[in-house]
């Protein structure tokens, strides 16, 4: 695809919605089949996911999209209250945890949404033990969210969010496709955000970086913590922590 087809080639903004975002659905389409390959990156992908950030798309009201929506650290996060696949309600302001990680994928059994979450199923004993709690969300229905869940062992949650209410809350709702982008949130107990990744391939970064934020995060936490208890007994004035009051 050629520049000027991407910048509309004179022919407006509905020039460059006629011949990039077919190519657009006919890559996601691509990679939804189990011929997903590493050559996926090649061609005209690349700049049409650029132009897909940078642009403004408009489809009517309701699918008006630019990058500003999606949500950022300090933002409060939108309340979670669903059914996951096991069938248990999950309520984000209720968890039992130090923080959430709240993790969206585009769509089961495809190549790197089946790696991120063997990635995540395999270090959820490391985010336990570091005070967090776990939870996954696509665009899938139940009954694939079940086998797909099953088919990569995760101990962990994952909600179907048919509706696609959940990730448009949170701005991760790629336009047309109407699915999730690979955005992971960590969200302290107070629901602020402390925490964003962003890797649409990079699924060995995306893990790394949640679960070193996520040590550093909770550490903080508990170190606050003690020093709150101290503080109580000498009336010395503890030191803050980032996402705490």
């Amino acid at each position: 695809m050629s520049g000027a087809a991407l910048r509309g080639g004179g022919k407006g903004e509905r020039g460059w919605e006629r011949e990039a975002l077919p190519a657009l659905r006919r890559w996601w389409a691509g990679i939804l089949t189990p011929r997903a390959r590493a050559g996926c990156a090649q061609g005209p992908i690349r700049p049409i996911v650029r132009a897909c950030d940078e642009r403004r798309w408009r489809r009517g009201p309701s699918l008006t999209y630019t990058t500003s929506c999606v949500l950022k650290v300090g933002d409060i996060a939108p309340e979670i209250d669903a059914v996951t696949n096991t069938g248990e309600r999950f309520v984000l302001s209720r968890a039992p945890s130090i923080c959430t990680v709240v993790y969206f994928f585009p769509k089961a059994f495809t190549r790197h949404c089946t790696l991120e979450a063997q990635t995540f199923s395999a270090n959820h004993n490391e985010l336990l033990l570091a005070g967090a709690s776990l939870v996954g969300v696509s665009t899938d229905d139940n009954d694939t969210q079940c086998e797909f869940a099953k088919s990569v062992g995760a101990v962990f949650p994952m909600i179907p969010d048919v509706d696609r209410a959940i990730a448009r809350s949170y701005g991760v709702l790629w336009p047309i496709v109407g699915m999730a982008r690979r955005v992971t949130y960590v969200v302290s107990t107070a629901r602020e955000i402390v925490a964003k990744f962003h890797h649409e391939f990079a699924v060995d970064q995306h893990r790394d970086g949640v679960l070193s934020f996520v040590h550093e995060y909770t550490e903080a936490v508990r170190r606050r913590s003690r020093e709150l208890w101290r503080a109580e007994l000498s009336g010395a004035k503890p030191t803050g922590v980032p996402g705490k009051g």
